[in-house]
């Protein structure tokens, strides 16, 4: 099972070094409005043996001036049923999103340390997740690939009541892009 997070050039994160990166994102323009999306996507090409691979994305998008995402790949158990599998898709997002509240709470640095990211070096200037109610606009958003059309229709009060009892905003096709664009890209 793999645990790191790609990035779009092929570095391979763990769940510290993405909340950094997406903390430095955020640090490059503290008034901007972000948010962040979470969406996992399977396909049924992808299954080989006893394994279908599930592919989660992280998105954040700095409002009108783009964004940066980061993936990675999951192997678990065959899944026989589409509802299986897109229940399955849904609850990764979620454990993905609730590590990262738990990361972002975690990433904690001073003015004075430094850290080398990408062959740059980077002060932290004391951004983490408590100061995002002070000054940060920013948004968290859990992307399913469900709609209104197609043999998952049937699934949206389900699984969007699902997302919502964890706390987390809920967005399904056409407007689920981390799950049906970004995470679709790998899958």
């Amino acid at each position: 099972m793999n645990s790191f997070f790609n990035t779009h050039s092929g570095e391979k994160l763990d769940l510290k070094g993405l909340a950094k990166e997406l903390l430095f994102f955020i640090n490059e323009d503290v008034l901007a409005s972000y948010k962040i999306t979470v969406g996992t996507d399977s396909s049924a090409g992808i299954i080989t043996g006893d394994f279908t691979d599930f592919i989660t994305a992280v998105v954040i998008h700095r409002k009108g001036k783009g964004g940066r995402y980061f993936w990675r790949r999951k192997s678990l158990g065959k899944f026989y049923t589409l509802r299986d599998r897109i229940l399955n898709e849904a609850l990764l997002s979620i454990e993905t999103a609730k590590d990262l509240v738990v990361a972002f709470y975690g990433q904690r640095a001073t003015l004075d340390q430094k850290m080398t990211v990408n062959q740059r070096t980077i002060c932290d200037s004391n951004i983490f997740a408590s100061d995002f109610n002070e000054g940060f606009s920013w948004n968290f958003e859990i992307h399913v690939d469900i709609g209104q059309n197609g043999e998952t229709k049937n699934m949206i009060s389900e699984i969007v009541g699902i997302v919502k009892a964890n706390n987390f905003d809920v967005c399904v096709k056409p407007y689920s892009y981390a799950a049906s664009k970004v995470a679709d890209r790998y899958s």
